[in-house]
């Protein structure tokens, strides 16, 4: 694998995890999903538009934003208070996470 398409996989996953939030559909946590898919969005945008532009630096500035997102999406994960990914995509994610701190691809550019 190469930075450039661990990042697209990662674009790809954010991407899920908006579309998921905007279809969750247990009405008693609706306004709180869309709340976070409103957060979320913008961020993914940043983040795919820096990959797209191959800009590592906005990239990894973008990843660093989104990061306190998927966090507070992954703690209701585990809670249980959204179940909004059925497989080990949050694992995924996790394992994507850190692209752009590790010596693998310390030399390699978007």
């Amino acid at each position: 694998m190469s930075l450039r398409t661990d990042a697209q996989e990662l674009a790809a996953f954010l991407w899920r995890a908006v579309d998921a939030l905007r279809r969750f559909q247990d009405v008693s946590r609706r306004r709180y999903t869309m709340e976070l898919a409103g957060r979320l969005e913008p961020l993914v945008r940043r983040f795919d538009e820096a990959i797209h532009g191959r800009s590592r630096a906005a990239a990894a500035d973008a990843l660093d934003d989104i990061k306190p997102v998927i966090y507070e999406i992954s703690g209701a994960t585990t809670k249980g208070e959204l179940k909004i990914f059925s497989d080990d995509t949050l694992d995924r994610y996790y394992e994507l996470a850190t692209i752009f701190q590790e010596s693998r691809y310390a030399g390699d550019a978007l």
